[in-house]
């Protein structure tokens, strides 16, 4: 990835930041349902073998159906708390960054990016020029670029050679 891919990445990170916040709320949420689902006491009879009448073959199947549906609980919810993690280190790592810059540098970013404001709201709301704005925020993402993606993100990975 060259330099401009991790700005532009950063860029979308943040455009995206509160769809991801509302993907978590809503996965925390079932992940929550899903667990008291699978807390509940599952009444399967007992199976009957022998002469009997009635045999055993619906309280076997319905046994084997509780299983099957305790089953598919843990498995869906094994992947809800992956996808809760994934989200909420992804969420901890913008807010990090953004949490590093500058009060004035953060409020621009969010304002352009997580909030959707055209140039001319960004000014209007930072009480300064849009010339302005666009430097802070050019500045602010380098920044937050590199917080994200570390020394990968900077524009000179350039290596200087002193002469004696």
């Amino acid at each position: 990835m060259g330099y401009n891919d991790y700005v532009s990445t950063t860029k979308r990170y943040l455009k995206d930041y509160k769809k991801k916040k509302t993907a978590l709320s809503n996965l925390k949420e079932e992940l929550k349902e899903k667990t008291e689902l699978q807390g509940m006491d599952v009444n399967a009879s007992i199976a009957k073998y022998g002469t009997e009448p009635g045999g055993g073959y619906s309280e076997l199947n319905a046994v084997e159906k509780a299983t099957e549906i305790s089953l598919q609980l843990s498995k869906d919810i094994y992947n809800l708390l992956s996808e809760v993690g994934e989200l909420t280190k992804h969420i901890k790592r913008i807010d990090t960054a953004l949490d590093s810059l500058p009060e004035d540098s953060k409020q621009i970013l969010t304002y352009r990016y997580i909030d959707g404001y055209t140039w001319s709201g960004v000014s209007d709301r930072a009480y300064i020029s849009e010339r302005k704005a666009r430097y802070i925020c050019e500045n602010a993402l380098q920044a937050t670029a590199y917080m994200l993606f570390g020394s990968r993100a900077t524009n000179g990975d350039r290596e200087y050679v002193f002469l004696k």
